[in-house]
């Protein structure tokens, strides 16, 4: 069954390429942006599903995420095509001295990974494999990465993921408390904890779909008690 997030956080999933081609006297380089594989996190994410429409609208290519940076490159083509989401990118080479070097060291292939930026509106889990399928994603970006620090830091947060912090019944600060928005969001979070620890002895579909609501509410709770901390 397909089931709808209850959050809209973003998410981010990297993957490796050989540059398909370049047209080096036009700075466009030919990729494979994201795969169905089944990652790590044993999450794939469907190939079909992929919205573009809101991303078409200012299609830049950024490095590693930075979106407060200028982009590489701008995105000239990308769709469904063989099963992936691929397409060309072509770098601002004569325009700006970064893009140029991002430009050589993909030509090179120094560089050898994209990541996508994208937000999960409906995903499923497969009652024999456990894998969570993300069936429709709204793309939000495209970035290269270098993929050693990325794989590194992704492995690092997935080890993470369900070590949940201590999160206090409330929380005060020099005579400040949390506001009812985010003792909301924290008590989602430990409803959620409660539902991953009773799956824990279900069969192993309930579990994942529990981990990963889990995962998401953790996410934002975290980020609410820290901003409430530094008001």
């Amino acid at each position: 069954m397909k089931k709808k997030l209850l959050s809209s956080e973003k998410i981010v999933k990297t993957f490796s390429f050989d540059v398909k081609s370049v047209k080096e006297d036009e700075y466009i380089v030919e990729g494979i942006f994201s795969t169905p594989d089944t990652d790590r996190h044993n999450e794939a994410v469907m190939q079909e599903g992929w919205k573009l429409d809101n991303y078409l609208k200012n299609p830049v290519v950024l490095w590693s995420h930075q979106n407060m940076e200028f982009p590489l490159a701008q995105m000239v083509r990308i769709g469904y095509e063989n099963g992936n989401l691929a397409g060309a990118m072509k770098f601002a080479v004569n325009e700006y001295e970064t893009a140029a070097t991002a430009f050589k060291l993909v030509k090179g292939k120094y560089l050898r990974a994209f990541s996508v930026g994208f937000i999960n509106n409906v995903y499923e889990v497969d009652k024999e494999s456990e894998i969570v399928k993300l069936v429709e994603n709204e793309l939000l970006e495209v970035s290269v990465v270098n993929i050693p620090a990325q794989a590194a830091a992704l492995a690092k947060m997935k080890r993470m993921d369900f070590l949940a912090p201590e999160l206090p019944e409330h929380s005060e600060k020099e005579g400040r408390v949390l506001s009812s928005k985010s003792r909301g969001i924290i008590e989602k979070a430990k409803l959620s904890l409660e539902e991953v620890l009773a799956a824990d002895s279900e069969k192993e579909p309930k579990k994942a779909k529990a981990k990963f609501k889990y995962k998401k509410i953790l996410g934002k709770a975290v980020r609410e008690l820290i901003k409430a901390r530094n008001e």
